[in-house]
């Protein structure tokens, strides 16, 4: 019998997580995973119960990839700069995008993840509100627009996953440098009703 290679958590996460930017959630098939990693699918039951179970192995690493990019951006000096760091860190991650756009963007109108969109929503603006008040904007205010900055940074991916060829890196900051420009231009983002 030939010997087969091995394979850790890790390694069925890692391949489940590049499904999941392929074709959103019903993509990520243990079959399938098993079929990349070249190996037999009775690996995967020495490492996880069931698919929910790498599912929600997938969600974990998907939210810390997205802390590592807050945290990256968070090293950068000024609040203006963190805003831009966020964007770039963000977007500039293909892995990351690609998962923002199906947990975030496709996935609410194909499965139930109403609660999940509003958790990280929620945390989204929770983490970005902080950088506008630095800018002197009012909590209030800032809420709003750290919430159009989230909202223009999931449009944007959902633009650049969207686009046949890709897109440079310098087009990428120029795009999120006209994102942070508009979240903290003058003015107040009105509430509307």
């Amino acid at each position: 019998m030939a010997n087969r290679p091995r394979t850790t958590a890790d390694d069925w996460i890692r391949v489940g997580y590049e499904l999941l930017g392929e074709g959103g959630p019903a993509a990520v098939r243990i079959d399938e995973i098993a079929r990349r990693l070249n190996v037999s699918r009775a690996g995967f039951y020495h490492r996880f119960d069931n698919r929910r179970a790498l599912l929600e192995a997938i969600n974990e690493t998907w939210l810390a990839d997205g802390f590592d990019a807050y945290l990256s951006a968070g090293a950068l000096e000024s609040p203006e700069a963190r805003l831009r760091g966020i964007g770039y860190f963000g977007l500039g991650n293909e892995r990351l995008r690609r998962a923002d756009q199906w947990l975030l963007v496709r996935g609410p109108r194909e499965m139930d993840l109403g609660e999940h969109v509003d958790n990280v929503r929620g945390r989204a603006v929770t983490w970005l509100t902080p950088h506008l008040v630095e800018l002197g904007f009012e909590p209030r205010d800032a809420e709003r627009r750290a919430f159009v900055y989230y909202v223009a940074y999931l449009g944007l991916g959902a633009e650049i996953d969207a686009r046949p060829t890709p897109v440079s890196d310098d087009e990428l900051r120029s795009l999120i440098d006209d994102i942070v420009d508009l979240v903290i231009a003058p003015g107040r983002v009105s509430a509307r009703p």
